[in-house]
């Protein structure tokens, strides 16, 4: 936004630049006609000179001024004396060169009062040109106090044997154009300033990001390391219990507790695989932001990968409905992909169909065909999502707010559906999401085909 905001102003700079200088060249013109109006060609007094000069003068919209060889004011129009605030033009011409600019208080460009050797008039009569290559650009205050800037061009009047007679110098107000550029460049430099700051916002922004993924990776090794070894002693927890559950022995009288003690291994082992997930997604997501997410390509069957990751979350939650579409099945659907991160995706997209709607609700999958893609779409009959929600699923960290776990337990990082779409964004497919507030949600993926689908 600042970087357009930037452009718009310079471009508005320039084009006042230009139309600046396009106004030198009419009035450099006007500039050029008055030489030749006021060239002797005859032998014409300097009285009907000027009469023709008038005409001419009162119809020229900037500055215009006459002066003879001395620096004596022959002839000014009426928007000379408006720009430089003179009522009294008589009283004006009376006074000498020195008194004149003195009273307007002449400056250049830069504010600096200018000496008077380097005055327009005083240049003219040493015989320079004051033309486009060489324009003067002053600050005068007038005399009824307001504060003008101005383009000033001139050259002398000569005669025929080349001699000179008089000076002429065009006043051109640009007093609007400057004010316009310094309130640009002050935009500008505010901006830049904004910019910079914006900048370095940035850079810190990005320094705790990295700070936050370094965090994250060596957080999700520390964690698994525990993690698998408290699995590992669950597991001969289990089996040790295994050998003891016989119907005779001494231990016969304490088979109820020998059960019990199982069950709350195995409700261990379950929060060991979700701590588990847990790390796996911090682990994964740490990959992402470092672009370290390694797959492992290879050509594979889509069905297969589905069916896997069907029959695994039907063996993980048995009391739920998981209903695949079928009408593939027998088919192959080559993909070129990391079998395993697919099969991640179709199951996160399960797990959360599982997880956010009710328990006696269905979920369902579907495969199909579509051009050269195959397309896998996981429905549940949970909450459903809002339209403003559904462009932010897909964003690391980001949970919905409101939507609660409807079965199993535990609410996840916001990870899940982020890393989704980096894995088949990867695989060069699509995901996306279609949903309605209390009519349920369809996630799904697309990836492209290699060759035709056949049978076996």
């Amino acid at each position: 936004m600042l970087r357009a905001r930037v452009a718009e102003l310079e471009r508005e700079r320039d084009e006042a630049l230009e139309q600046g200088q396009t106004q030198r060249i009419q009035f450099e013109g006007e500039l050029e006609s008055l030489r030749q109006a006021t060239h002797p060609h005859c032998d014409a007094s300097t009285d009907e000179q000027l009469e023709a000069l008038k005409a001419v003068f009162e119809t020229i919209t900037d500055g215009v001024v006459v002066y003879d060889r001395e620096g004596v004011i022959i002839s000014a129009n009426s928007a000379f004396h408006r720009m430089m605030g003179i009522t009294s033009p008589t009283d004006y011409i009376s006074l000498s060169m020195h008194q004149r600019y003195s009273r307007l208080h002449v400056r250049d460009g830069q504010g600096h009062d200018l000496p008077e050797d380097e005055l327009p008039l005083a240049r003219l009569a040493r015989g320079e040109v004051i033309a486009s290559s060489d324009l003067a650009d002053l600050t005068f205050q007038t005399l009824d106090g307001r504060e003008i800037s101005t383009d000033v061009s001139g050259a002398p009047l000569l005669n025929v044997a080349g001699g000179m007679i008089g000076m002429v110098v065009v006043f051109h107000d640009i007093t609007a154009r400057k004010q316009l550029e310094r309130q640009t460049n002050e935009v500008l430099r505010t901006l830049r300033e904004e910019q910079a700051r914006s900048r370095a916002s940035e850079s810190a922004l990005l320094e705790a990001n990295r700070r936050m993924d370094e965090f994250l990776s060596i957080a999700s090794h520390e964690l698994r390391t525990p993690l698998t070894t408290i699995n590992g002693n669950i597991q001969l927890a289990k089996r040790r219990i295994d050998t003891l559950l016989t119907p005779t022995g001494e231990l016969a009288a304490h088979q109820d507790k020998l059960k019990l003690i199982r069950e709350l291994l195995n409700r261990a082992e379950r929060q060991v695989r979700i701590q588990n997930r847990l790390v796996g997604d911090l682990l994964d997501v740490s990959r992402i932001q470092g672009n370290r997410l390694q797959l492992n390509m290879d050509d594979t069957n889509m069905v297969e990968i589905v069916h896997n990751a069907v029959e695994d979350q039907r063996s993980a939650a048995p009391g739920r409905v998981i209903l695949l579409q079928d009408d593939l099945e027998g088919w192959v659907l080559p993909v070129h992909a990391d079998a395993d991160r697919i099969g991640q995706v179709v199951t996160n997209f399960l797990t959360n169909a599982l997880k956010y709607s009710a328990s006696d609700r269905m979920v369902e999958v579907r495969i199909k065909v579509v051009g050269s893609c195959v397309k896998v779409a996981v429905r549940d009959e949970g909450p459903g999502l809002p339209p403003e929600e559904q462009k932010m699923l897909w964003e690391r960290f980001y949970r919905v707010p409101g939507i609660v776990v409807q079965s199993g337990s535990g609410v996840g990082l916001g990870l899940g559906l982020h890393i989704c779409q980096t894995i088949i964004t990867r695989h060069g497919g699509e995901v996306g999401v279609e949903s309605e507030v209390g009519k349920g949600s369809i996630f799904w993926f697309k990836l492209p085909l290699v060759s035709n689908c056949v049978t076996t």
